[in-house]
């Protein structure tokens, strides 16, 4: 299939905040759509965002003179055609931002964006809450009742509450709002609603604020176990007639999709979506694992051990499916410390140094043939040695047992054997 772009060139789709958008919110980052995949390495110095803090931008020559303007400092992200430009901090209020992309920009068979790309939005005059964030319960958890749920305190006056069937939000199950609380560092709130077996998804988000990420929680009501009377046909016996006879599985969806890449890290469920209702016999769910393969720069495949965790089965009579849910356990779990090995090495080193230094001397006093200045360091040992009494007898007739005997104790006698051996080559010198 040919590339559009070969013919079109590299251009930009859209951008959020749009072009002379007004009452952008303060927390909002910048996303820009680009026609094709766009080669990562070439982002980094070919984009910028300037913060007109005169107010004195009119065109694109208002920028030639550019110290009027403040850099707004942040980063960059990438995926699937999309830039993602994130301030280090909120956008200030009534003011005017300015983005700009160089035409180095390139994709990856190495077209060039086909001009210079400039876009201005302006920020709200007061500032709205940022987005919010649920704490509790964990993304993709499977209860059997409706749970609490939390989220971080931003001390708004009030929060709006709302779940779904769908991540949409087109048909809502419940809307309501939350009175806020300016003490607590979290807001908890337990739902009331006519909760059947099935997906769910929630999201809130502060008075005049954004959205928190979308929440999918599982809701499997545990019943109990019914023990079926005798069956005893007596009109017809249809024996292993039907022995291995069942309804045909339907796969109508995988979490993550097949084949997918640059998934989240976020994501701590993995499941199959299956048309109607399956037997929870059918499934022998120790039979199921999680395997998982890396591949490297060379596209060498590297295997790695099963995935540890747990199966569940969950049907959703709304949508008349049923959901085969893998929820991995945690990964890589924090690494026993080795941090008291390193100082254990430092000190065996020290120590090896001193013990080679008097070594070294013991080669060259063997031309020395006077004896008195060499027992001058037999004599200082003499505190600690009990045992060594050789040494001690024969001082003169054979000056090397002395000096390998003080290498027990390398610290002590090893500055006065130093001092024969300068002597003795001072003199010879002179």
């Amino acid at each position: 299939m040919n590339n559009q772009n070969e013919t079109v060139g590299l251009r930009v789709l859209s951008v959020s905040p749009s072009h002379s958008e007004s009452n952008v919110n303060v927390n909002s980052s910048i996303d820009v759509t680009f026609t094709s995949d766009i080669n990562p390495s070439t982002l980094t110095k070919n984009i910028v965002v300037f913060e007109d803090y005169n107010k004195v931008y009119k065109n694109a020559n208002s920028l030639k003179d550019y110290s009027k303007y403040a850099v707004v400092k942040g980063s960059i992200s990438y995926q699937d055609k999309v830039l993602t430009y994130t301030p280090a901090k909120p956008f200030d209020t009534d003011s005017v931002y300015i983005l700009v992309l160089n035409d180095q920009i390139t994709d990856i068979i190495g077209n060039t964006l086909t001009q210079k790309y400039i876009s201005v939005f302006y920020t709200e005059k007061v500032a709205s809450y940022p987005r919010c964030e649920i704490t509790s319960p964990k993304y993709g958890n499977i209860t059997s009742v409706i749970p609490t749920f939390k989220w971080i305190n931003q001390k708004s006056p009030s929060y709006v509450f709302q779940i779904s069937k769908n991540n949409s939000f087109e048909l809502l199950i419940l809307d309501e709002v939350i009175p806020g609380n300016e003490y607590e560092d979290e807001i908890s709130y337990t739902p009331e609603f006519n909760a059947q077996e099935g997906m769910y998804f929630i999201r809130v988000k502060s008075e005049n604020g954004e959205w928190s990420d979308v929440h999918q929680i599982f809701i499997k009501p545990i019943t109990d176990a019914v023990i079926a009377q005798e069956d005893t046909p007596e009109l017809m016996s249809f024996d292993n007639f039907f022995d291995g006879l069942v309804d045909p599985v339907e796969i109508l969806e995988y979490f993550p999709p097949q084949n997918s890449v640059n998934n989240s890290l976020k994501t701590n469920i993995i499941y199959i979506k299956i048309k109607g209702k399956l037997d929870e016999s059918r499934i022998n769910l120790d039979d199921c694992y999680i395997y998982g393969e890396s591949l490297d720069d060379d596209h060498e495949e590297y295997s790695h051990e099963s995935i540890s965790g747990s199966w569940s089965v969950v049907y959703d009579s709304y949508y008349d499916v049923t959901y085969i849910i893998f929820t991995p356990d945690l990964i890589n779990p924090p690494e026993e410390e080795e941090e008291p090995e390193e100082p254990v090495d430092e000190p065996t080193d020290e120590p090896t140094e001193p013990t080679d230094q008097p070594t070294e001397p013991t080669d060259e006093p063997i031309e020395p043939t006077e004896p008195t200045e060499s027992t001058e360091p037999v004599d200082n040992p003499t505190e600690p040695v009990d045992e060594p009494t050789e040494p001690v007898d024969e001082p003169t007739d054979t000056p090397t047992e002395p000096v390998d005997t003080p290498t027990e104790e390398p610290t002590e006698p090893s500055e006065p054997e130093e001092e024969p051996i300068e002597n003795n080559s001072g003199e010879e010198e002179g």
